[in-house]
């Protein structure tokens, strides 16, 4: 039996619900291409008009990629096929629901606030020294804060060296 979880899931695409329409931009010369996956945070690559994959390095993201708004000669085969270098692109950004990508090792509960990580995928937010709290009032502790990006709308688990499509609310 299928678990409601308060909205419908796409299930071939981003499923995408913004305020704005998304920006159609192109896949930057220093972007990885296999990294270039629907559903990842992507920054700035060389000028405004194009993005490579997020990578710890401070940048300020710019969006997720998309894949439904996509013109039809660029889109990938799928969702979980990668953008090709110089191929245009769709660009979510500002608050709405879209489905992002989960990095290794993580267990997300709906609610939780998440952040960017190496190549664009999202890990558990720290949020004043304390990646979560637990119903009994128990902590995991850890040092300094997050850039909360999303708020986890599902219940999502990764295994070491798995990654997983996990449907967000983005908060920018």
């Amino acid at each position: 039996m299928a678990v409601d979880i308060g909205f419908s899931k796409s299930a071939v695409g981003v499923g995408a619900e913004d305020l704005f329409e998304p920006m159609i931009l192109k896949v930057g010369a220093n972007a990885t291409a296999a990294k270039m996956l629907p559903g990842i945070a992507v920054i700035r690559d060389t000028n405004d008009y194009s993005v490579k994959e997020y990578g710890s390095t401070g940048s300020a993201v710019v969006g997720v990629l998309g894949w439904e708004a996509t013109p039809n000669d660029f889109r990938p085969a799928s969702r979980d096929t990668a953008y090709a270098i110089g191929k245009e692109c769709a660009v979510h950004y500002g608050p709405g629901k879209i489905r992002m990508r989960l990095a290794a090792s993580q267990t997300i509960v709906k609610g939780d606030m998440l952040t960017p990580t190496t190549d664009g995928y999202l890990i558990k937010a720290t949020i004043n020294g304390v990646v979560s709290v637990v119903e009994s009032g128990s902590a995991t502790d850890s040092t300094g804060n997050s850039d909360v990006y999303a708020e986890a709308l599902e219940t999502v688990s990764t295994g070491a060296g798995e990654t997983a499509g996990i449907f967000v609310f983005r908060l920018r």
